[in-house]
């Protein structure tokens, strides 16, 4: 019963409102009645049957006033609560942080309304700040990016003058390598042609 009591629309437990406030005017309009016909000594029925009419006018009228002030208090609180929710529901789904509530009291509706419109500013804040944050990293992302390309490119220059000059020096030692073996055998040769010089020599002296 309470679950169903605080899960019911809230123009239905005004008329639940409106239901006990009936009982309770009719009970007093018996109490009095009662009253009545004690301190006249009169029956019970006597005095209902004497005073209904009046007293069922007046509780009537009475019903009517509040039943009007009540449909007014329902009807104000209604608009201002499905225009919240109905702005609520609104950024709930399409998630647009500039949509505002309006606000036209300072009540707890109007509080409500003025609260969700500052959570909206800073929620707006926050995504700005955010989004701000991202675009500088990608910025800088990308400098970095660029640097390291630049980077990769020197290195690669540097490995392919690396390499030339290591063929340069391959190709160097292999010259060196080459005249060192023509002077060996130059040098072969130099010792050949001295031992037969010698030999010659010998040959004429004989």
């Amino acid at each position: 019963m309470l679950t169903l009591l605080r899960n019911a629309r809230l123009k239905y437990k005004f008329w639940l409102l409106n239901i006990v406030v009936f009982a309770v005017l009719c009970l007093l309009v018996l109490y009095a009645m009662d009253t009545m016909a004690g301190q006249t000594g009169r029956p019970f029925a006597d005095v209902f049957r004497d005073t209904a009419p009046g007293f069922a006018l007046v509780v009537a009228v009475l019903m009517v006033l509040e039943m009007a002030g009540s449909q007014l208090l329902i009807s104000f609180i209604e608009r201002h609560v499905n225009r919240l929710k109905d702005t609520m529901v609104s950024v709930q789904g399409s998630g647009n942080l500039s949509e505002r509530a309006h606000v036209d009291s300072t009540d707890e509706i109007g509080q409500m309304a003025s609260a969700f419109n500052a959570m909206q500013d800073r929620t707006g804040t926050v995504v700005r700040s955010m989004k701000e944050a991202i675009d500088r990293l990608h910025h800088e992302v990308q400098e970095l990016t660029t640097a390291a390309e630049a980077r990769r490119d020197d290195l690669s220059r540097q490995q392919a003058g690396a390499d030339r000059s290591a063929e340069v020096i391959e190709t160097m030692l292999q010259s060196f390598t080459g005249i060192a073996e023509q002077a060996g055998i130059a040098k072969t040769l130099s010792h050949e042609a001295r031992d037969t010089a010698r030999d010659g020599s010998q040959r004429v002296g004989q």
